[in-house]
């Protein structure tokens, strides 16, 4: 069994991922040094990657980097670049296997498969916490599929499991988006089983 962190996060004023961050400076890339491409017929290419936190990604995790618009229902346009995480210096982070370059701003996430979610506030938060499938979570989106009602301080949080009997642990971290209110603190985790 892995169980993976994100440490104590603070909610914004727009929805974010429960896994994941934002880049802080542009991406570089270096290509296949062969042929120069960077699809997936040619050698993976190497990009570094400037995280606003590192915390909760480790080496050999997956990852999504995208605009904030790739991560709902109907993407705008593109899709998400996806690729492992080859090693981590402070805040850079070295990708194998993006295919393109990427702007300060964009979005990281963990998009590990996992057999459970919980999702505890910190202290008393002052309003809910609503949890959905996209970018586009809020109190008034079709993706919400859960909320986590006010609770006091050391009250029990919100906890989301598999399936008992399904053979398939099909959750995937990416999936989790949380809105709220601006300044409460949540603790998300993960268990790999």
């Amino acid at each position: 069994m892995n169980i993976g962190t994100f440490g104590i996060q603070t909610i914004g004023t727009v929805s974010q991922p429960v896994f994941g961050t934002t880049l802080s400076a542009n991406s570089t890339i270096q290509p296949d040094r062969y042929t120069g491409n960077t699809g997936p017929i040619s050698q993976q290419s190497m990009s570094y990657l400037t995280f606003t936190s590192v915390v909760g990604f480790a080496k050999g995790n997956r990852i999504a980097v995208a605009p904030k618009y790739n991560f709902t229902k109907y993407p705008s346009w593109g899709i998400q670049d996806t690729g492992f995480i080859f090693a981590i210096n402070g805040n850079v982070v070295q990708v194998q296997g993006l295919t393109m370059p990427h702007l300060s701003g964009e979005y990281v996430l963990l998009t590990e498969d996992c057999s459970e979610v919980e999702i505890i506030p910190v202290v008393a938060n002052s309003g809910k916490m609503y949890i959905g499938l996209y970018a586009t979570v809020s109190a008034t989106d079709s993706s919400v599929f859960d909320i986590i009602p006010i609770y006091a301080s050391g009250a029990p949080g919100y906890t989301h499991q598999s399936r008992e009997g399904t053979g398939a642990n099909t959750y995937k971290t990416s999936e989790y988006w949380i809105a709220g209110t601006q300044n409460d603190q949540f603790v998300a985790r993960y268990t790999q089983t």
